[in-house]
């Protein structure tokens, strides 16, 4: 799993548990309609290919088949609306949370300057979880994120910086900016 993916299921678990579940459970269905339609597209081919052209013609079994599977492909596409809008609402989050990311890998390259600079990623998820508890709800929805990755922002180099030599602090902070 990509550190992006750790960040936005974390943000996900204690932000919006309910879209994390309904996201899981209509990753599942979606699973489970593909096979459904699958199995409904194999049984009209079949039924197509065993019964005479005349018989086709008329309402038999192949047509209410067919009936069926287009039922199916209705209720299925209202599920895969559902599961569009999770998605969308998913990626909201991705694109604010890609910010935040990007700060594990500027701690990383503060060991280019100094070999003793070495930052875990479990010190860097914990710190993302600490900030996640500790931003004021003071707002909602994509405001929320906005801030929490600035709070993350401050808390990773309040962090980090103390372990910094007072001379690496400056460069560390135009890396964080950039």
């Amino acid at each position: 799993m990509q550190l992006g993916e750790l960040l936005i299921t974390a943000t996900l678990r204690h932000e919006m548990p309910e879209l994390e579940a309904e996201h899981g459970s209509l990753i599942k269905q979606r699973a489970k309609n593909a096979l459904e339609i699958q199995s409904l597209e194999d049984q009209v081919l079949h039924a197509i290919n065993t019964t005479s052209t005349e018989a086709l013609l008329e309402e038999s079994e192949v047509f209410n088949m067919l009936v069926a599977l287009q039922a199916s492909a209705y209720a299925i596409k209202s599920k895969v609306h559902r599961i569009e809008d999770s998605q969308r609402r998913i990626n909201d989050v991705r694109t604010t949370i890609d910010k935040a990311s990007i700060l594990f890998f500027v701690l990383q390259d503060m060991a280019l300057v100094r070999h003793t600079y070495q930052f875990s990623l479990r010190w860097f998820m914990t710190l993302f979880k600490d900030a996640l508890v500790t931003l004021p709800r003071a707002n909602t929805g994509k405001d929320r994120l906005e801030s929490l990755t600035g709070h993350f922002a401050g808390m990773l180099y309040g962090g980090a910086a103390r372990s910094l030599f007072e001379e690496d602090k400056l460069p560390f902070a135009v890396l964080m900016l950039a």
